[in-house]
Parts: C-alpha cells; structure tokens; sequence
C-alpha cells in the first residue's frame, strides 16, 4: 500500500481502520524501533507505543496531526514529535521513582557488549570504508569531530557531509538487517 501523506493524514483523521494499520504497523515500524532501542532500552512492546502514540495523536480531534503543515514529509515530522513524546514519557517514569524505569537505567554489561557486536556487524556490511570510519570515530570512540576531520584531511563542514552520507547508508543497513527496507 503506497498512499500519500495528505491521504494518511485524512485517513486517521476519519478513522479509516486500513490507513490507521499501514501507519502506525507498517509504516512507523523503523521509528518505533528506533524509540524501543534508544530511549526504552528494549523494556516495552512495539504495539504498547504504537498504543501510546495513537492516543496521543489523537487528542483533541487530532489536533497535532492537524498542525503538520507539509513541509516535510509526515514520517519526519512524526520521528520528531514521537520522539520527543516518549522522551518525556520516559523522563516522567523516572521522576516518579517507577521501578521499571529504574530498572531499565540500570548498567547491564552483557547488553552492552551485544550492542557493540551489533553495532560492529551493521559497520562492516557498510559498502563505503570512509563512512564506516567516520561513524566509528564519532560514534564508538566520541572523538571530536575536529580531531575526526583533521585526521581524515577535510574540513569540519566537509566532514558533517560526510557524517550524514554516512549515517543514511548506516540506516539503509539497519533497515536491510531487520527487514524493513521497502517501507520507506
């Protein structure tokens, strides 16, 4: 199912039970998981946020929905408002003193390895040697992006180019890995 953004939009807003499962199961699934992996740390259930973010969304007769404005595409725009949604959503767990959200800050060496396998795996199955180094450099060993662009031979501006090159072949790999490289 391919259908535009304007289409989705209406058909949310009119709940049309076949644009509201593309959505938010076919087509927010990258994102969801994105969410899952970096602010829940794998403690919750894609179809618990896509639960969470409906009802969300939905509030007000849409009206957050109502305010995009098209200039962007909706999934962009989306990641954004998503994101900031279950950061604070996260955060207010953790002010509460909810033991699940404390238990899922807590330092878990094996995890950490696994993700580093991981992480290492999709790097390699990077084409591009040049943004596999970039994205080690500043993403595994946190070196300055001064210090990153001076040792590659190119200037700051050269090298955020680079990065961002970079980070969309390091996604194009993630979503070949789990699947989901025909949603987008």
């Amino acid at each position: 199912m391919t259908i535009t953004d304007k289409e989705i939009i209406e058909g949310l807003i009119a709940n049309d039970e076949q644009v509201t499962r593309y959505f938010f199961f076919e087509k927010c699934t990258p994102m969801l998981r994105y969410i899952i992996n970096a602010i829940f740390v794998n403690r919750v259930e894609k179809d618990e946020l896509v639960n969470e973010l409906y009802i969300y969304l939905q509030e007000d007769n849409w009206r957050k929905l109502r305010k995009f404005d098209y200039r962007s595409k909706l999934i962009t725009w989306l990641s954004i408002v998503a994101t900031r949604f279950f950061l604070k959503k996260h955060d207010l767990l953790i002010e509460n003193n909810d033991i699940n959200a404390l238990i899922d800050n807590g330092y878990d060496p094996l995890k950490k390895l696994l993700i580093k396998m991981d992480v290492h795996h999709l790097l390699e199955r990077m084409p591009n040697a040049r943004y596999r180094e970039v994205i080690h450099a500043l993403y595994i060993d946190d070196m300055e992006p001064r210090t990153v662009a001076n040792k590659l031979g190119v200037t700051i501006d050269n090298l955020y180019n680079i990065k961002s090159r970079a980070l969309q072949q390091f996604s194009q790999i993630i979503k070949k890995e789990d699947g989901y490289d025909g949603l987008y």
